[in-house]
């Protein structure tokens, strides 16, 4: 239907109105346009320009229209608050209940702005006595705030005085194979809006301190306050008067000189600054960027980009380039930098494992080796780790971040050991050429030639040089393995039976033996206390013949 209404429709809808009909009601009754609608109210119930224009009797039975002030620009504004206070709810649309509680609604709205509908029509149902549904509480005051929109101040930071924290997801790293989820830190500075980002793989309290630490080396300063929202790493406790912070990101502020700031709980255009920072940088560094095949990698990225882009363009709020207002006004009123890195350390005990190792956080960092299987204090931060024996530092190594890196220093190990296969063969040779000549000879045999890279034969020479040795000494392995020269690879257990042997006669030659293979005029032996009876051979290949041919 069109908006010029015949005159029936025209009182149809005049009636309608007057009865305090809803403009959705009207519409689903008449099949009248919802502008249409608009269009004729307007007309017939305006509010009245001034009192020549306009009198009361002009609509019998309504009152005026008024237009939708929050009750906050009442008091703020002397202009608006000179008058009465005016009605948000249009005549004929509103319960008379919701209309005794105008006053009371608005004052709810003023002591808690951001609480919702439902919370006010709790509030009313129980403190008021409201009888109304639920629906009627949500449109007034969704009707209020679409009319009353938020006054949001811009809040003006001298040079120096603040700097805005906050963490944003970044794309995906590759770390160990894995893709894994990253975030990227962004720092900037309230005035000059000068930034500086870094890719991290944690929130954890020590990344956060390194990133601030990494961020005020690059500004080259300090700012007098950081403001952060209610992350744990800066704030356990988040409180509308009295947060609880973070002992350690504490005494990392009063380390380098700043006051931390937290945001309000659910406040985050409290930091709008590096808010909108952190949407520009994942919109334009980031854009099209999906996997990082490192962290290190991301970090040259957002460096590059910020030599290049951000800190060369000229700013929507300040009008200038972003480096030059840095350089020229923010840059010297910044505080100088801490004279030495903040350390934060962290201490633990540890045993060395059989391997010459102790374990930190899924790396493992080698010990010297005479401290094996003793308990020893381990000190580490996010650079160095550090084993303490007795007060003194026994060992040092740069900190790494992963799961089962090994970190090995040459010589931590037995006689400068280096932990690859060769390394075992040159020292198990050297430990039996201390033992004596023929032992040196079965080891070599062992460890070379057709054997060489063999483990059963770095398995089988480990037990002869070092477990033979520790249990019988060095005179009875040599004997050992001078009588079982005969044999090419004699076995462990073999050696193991012959000293044994030697050990039980006081490393004697029995009178009835032969003499010992390998040694001089010693030839074939027929028989032997090593060597089977040829019967028995015998008997076993007949009954595995007669096995089979059953």
């Amino acid at each position: 239907m069109g908006n010029n209404l015949q005159m029936d429709k025209q009182e149809q809808l005049r009636s309608m109105l007057s009865a305090g009909w809803t403009v959705r009601r009207i519409r689903e009754a008449t099949r009248i346009h919802t502008r249409t609608i608009a269009r004729f109210r307007r007309a017939w119930f305006s509010p009245p320009q001034s009192d020549s224009q306009v009198s009361a009797g002009d609509s019998p039975g309504l009152d005026s229209c008024h237009v939708l002030i929050h009750p906050a620009r009442i008091q703020s504004d002397p202009q608006v608050s000179a008058g009465p206070a005016p009605d948000p709810l249009r005549p004929g649309t509103r319960s008379d209940q919701v209309s005794g509680l105008v006053d009371v609604i608005a004052n709810l709205l003023e002591t808690s702005p951001s609480g919702s509908a439902q919370w006010i029509w709790q509030k009313l149902v129980e403190n008021h006595d409201y009888h109304g549904s639920e629906r009627s509480i949500r449109r007034y005051v969704h009707k209020i705030r679409r009319t009353t929109p938020t006054l949001f101040l811009r809040l003006q930071t001298k040079a120096g005085q603040q700097a805005q924290v906050d963490y944003a997801q970044g794309p995906m790293v590759m770390v160990d194979g894995k893709l894994k989820r990253s975030w990227f830190f962004k720092m900037t500075l309230a005035h000059s809006r000068h930034s500086y980002e870094e890719v991290v793989l944690r929130q954890d309290v020590e990344s956060f301190i390194r990133c601030h630490e990494n961020a005020f080396a690059s500004f080259g300063g300090v700012p007098a306050e950081v403001k952060i929202d209610n992350l744990k790493s800066g704030v356990l406790q988040a409180h509308l008067y009295e947060p609880q912070l973070n002992a350690a990101y504490q005494a990392f502020a009063n380390h380098a000189g700043f006051v931390i700031h937290p945001c309000d709980a659910y406040q985050p255009q409290q930091k709008g600054k590096v808010e909108r920072d952190v949407r520009y940088t994942r919109h334009n560094a980031f854009e099209g960027v999906k996997v990082l095949q490192s962290v290190e990698e991301g970090n040259r990225l957002l460096a590059d980009w910020n030599q290049r882009w951000a800190r060369q363009r000229i700013h929507g709020t300040t009008r200038r380039q972003v480096w030059e207002h840095f350089q020229s006004e923010e840059l010297p009123a910044l505080k100088s930098l801490p004279s030495a890195p903040y350390s934060m350390l962290r201490q633990s005990l540890r045993r060395v494992d059989v391997h010459g190792y102790v374990q930190i956080e899924g790396s493992f960092y080698s010990v010297p080796a005479r401290l094996l299987r003793q308990t020893v204090v381990v000190r580490w931060d996010v650079r160095m780790v550090r084993i303490i024996v007795d007060e003194s530092v026994v060992a040092e190594h740069r900190r790494e971040h992963g799961k089962t890196i090994i970190v090995t220093q040459d010589g931590h190990l037995p006689q400068a050991m280096t932990g690859g296969d060769s390394s075992f063969v040159r020292y198990y040779l050297g430990r039996a050429a201390e033992i004596g000549p023929c032992c040196h000879a079965l080891v070599e045999r062992l460890l070379t030639g057709p054997n060489a890279g063999n483990p059963m034969g770095v398995k089988q020479a480990r037990g002869i040089v070092l477990d033979l040795q520790r249990r019988h000494g060095s005179q009875i392995l040599e004997q050992a393995c001078q009588k079982a020269g005969a044999i090419r690879i004699p076995t462990w257990k073999t050696l193991d039976t012959i000293c044994q042997n030697l050990s039980d006669t006081g490393g004697r030659t029995p009178p009835d033996s032969s003499p010992a293979p390998g040694s001089a005029g010693s030839g074939l032996q027929q028989e032997h206390q090593l060597i089977r009876d040829p019967g028995e051979y015998a008997e076993i290949a007949r009954t595995r013949i007669h096995e089979a041919n059953q």
